[in-house]
């Protein structure tokens, strides 16, 4: 296998004249024939050989199994401190320091 790409890659290389009369690569000719062409096929394979391959899945739902965070503080915390009650962990020194965090995974369904 290796000797048939090193064989592959002399033939990319050589020096042959476009019908312009430029002296070009085998390889570039090839390119610029997959770029002109009127086949679909070729010219995808020109654009990723060119730019990277073309996704096969597009991202239709990018939040889709995200997770959320929601943080509650200052005065939005006196909120939490009542629905959980004195002393819990929303108060540290006597002060409110709430946080909520809401995890949720939408593939699961819970919220």
């Amino acid at each position: 296998m290796d000797q048939l790409r090193k064989l592959g890659q002399a033939i990319a290389a050589e020096m042959v004249t476009d019908k312009t009369g430029a002296r070009i690569t085998v390889a570039e000719a090839i390119l610029r024939s997959w770029a002109e062409s009127k086949e679909p096929t070729l010219q995808k394979a020109f654009i990723e050989y060119a730019f990277g391959k073309v996704p096969d899945k597009l991202e239709t739902n990018p939040l889709e199994n995200r997770k959320t965070l929601i943080l509650n503080y200052g005065h939005e915390g006196k909120r939490l401190q009542d629905r959980e009650g004195p002393g819990s962990s929303c108060e540290v020194d006597g002060f409110s320091r709430c946080a909520e965090i809401k995890f949720s995974t939408m593939a699961r369904g819970v919220s």
